[in-house]
């Protein structure tokens, strides 16, 4: 997992490109937490004989940028067949320990591979037993039993690299770290595979075998026979996982010059306990430690906090429920006024009311009057009574014997006939519509 934002601008050299002048294939790295983009820049041709004002314009061309940031790696990965490769009874730990094996190694470098000792870079390739598991692999690697002792030395002639290292500071102003190509094969992410066959093919048309378990490699720089088979593998797989890695331009089925940048750039991510460049400083090895510690502290700081979490608690409590107590409160007043304030208009009502109706009167006697003067013989179709006059409408054998009855009361006063009297033509009876004022006595609503 990627905890950190980094940049490397990583260079491989092509020899054979432009006539054997020699290329620089570049790449663009940036990985973060979220994860890494690869950019591919492009080829710089005959890159030795390019200014340095003409290489960042083509850099820039390409859509990379033609100065790089003071914070990106520059990563230059020289070709394998410019490397001497020599086992050595040593482990990454004891290479890039204080204990004087990698300056011991140095001074009769030449005794091991065709460099004076005087011109030489050398970096360290770890060994791998062949093992079962990644666990294994992993722990061999990290610390407790530790079941690797070997590795390989890779050493180059500084005065070959001298001219491609002075080119690319007087670019971005900078040295560069120098990768031996096995170095960056460590980045292809075969870290899964148990077993796995690495064809590198070179560009003048050799080519050699690597073999790897679980991304580190148990054998390094075996010849491939003559038939394009690979020698017997220390591993007893009889048919492994097959990688071809080519420094020719064009292979088909092979990755290229691109992927081994983009490879390079992730090695000290993927496989930091594997190796140690020629120059520059050795990827940081994974710390176990780390994180039961960064654990122990977040322990202690929660135990600490415990408490002041609580009174916060405790008190953030306490002013919700008096924020709810003061809401309340202020609902309640609400409520008492909105009480008060309907006490107030019934009273008023009650008040009108009875100022309206104080003086009625009940209407009973005077209905009861209106019907008493009714003959036996009549009877009514309709009688209205309001608090000011009476109407009745109906039939009798005498309607003025009606009329007088109903002026003889105490009740009604000025009775009068509202139309002739007249004769109904079914009983004979005489029709009547008379109408009399109530008497301040009787007077209110009905």
């Amino acid at each position: 997992m990627i905890l950190t934002q980094w940049t490397r601008l990583v260079c491989v050299i092509d020899p054979e490109g432009s006539g054997g002048a020699g290329d620089l294939v570049c790449a663009l790295v940036r990985a973060s937490p979220l994860g890494a983009r690869a950019r591919h820049m492009g080829r710089l041709r005959a890159f030795l004989s390019l200014g340095a004002d003409e290489a960042r314009r083509m850099l820039s061309a390409t859509g990379g940028p033609g100065a790089v940031a003071s914070s990106t790696r520059i990563v230059l990965v020289i070709p394998t067949e410019w490397c001497g490769i020599r086992p050595l009874a040593l482990s990454r730990r004891m290479w890039t320990s204080r204990s004087g094996a990698r300056e011991e190694v140095l001074r009769s470098i030449e005794s091991l591979v065709p460099i004076a000792a005087d011109d030489a870079l050398a970096g360290f390739i770890e060994r791998a037993s062949p093992v079962s598991s990644p666990q294994n692999v992993e722990g061999g690697a990290t610390g407790g039993s530790e079941t690797v002792r070997s590795g390989y030395l890779v050493a180059a002639s500084a005065s070959q690299l001298r001219p491609w290292l002075e080119a690319l500071h007087r670019v971005h102003g900078r040295d560069a770290e120098v990768m031996a190509g096995p170095m960056a094969l460590l980045g292809l992410g075969l870290q899964k595979a148990a077993h796995v066959e690495v064809i590198e093919h070179f560009a003048g048309g050799d080519a050699v075998r690597h073999t790897m378990t679980y991304g580190r490699f148990t054998e390094l720089g075996s010849p491939v026979e003559a038939d394009g088979q690979s020698g017997p593998a220390d591993a007893p797989d009889v048919h492994p996982q097959r990688v071809h890695v080519s420094w020719r331009a064009n292979e088909r089925d092979a990755q290229g010059t691109e992927d081994l940048a983009v490879a390079a750039a992730l090695a000290p991510v993927v496989a930091p306990e594997s190796y140690a460049p020629l120059t520059g400083t050795a990827p940081s090895l994974p710390r176990p430690w780390l994180w039961p510690a960064a654990g122990a502290l977040l322990t202690l700081a929660a135990l600490w906090s415990a408490g002041r979490t609580t009174e916060w608690r405790f008190q953030s409590a306490a002013a919700m429920l008096e924020r709810e107590r003061a809401a309340i409160a202020e609902q309640v007043a609400h409520a008492e006024r909105s009480r008060a304030e309907a006490q107030r208009l019934a009273r008023w009502i009650e008040q009108d009311v009875h100022q309206r109706t104080s003086s009625w009167r009940s209407v009973m006697p005077a209905l009861a009057a209106a019907l008493g003067a009714l003959p036996q013989d009549g009877f009514l179709y309709r009688i209205e009574l309001t608090s000011s006059r009476v109407q009745m409408e109906g039939e009798s054998r005498r309607a003025a014997e009606v009329l007088d009855r109903i002026e003889a009361t105490s009740e009604f006063a000025r009775a009068a006939p509202v139309h002739p009297y007249d004769v109904s033509p079914e009983r004979g009876l005489e029709t009547f519509t008379i109408r009399a004022e109530r008497t301040a006595s009787t007077g209110g609503e009905p």
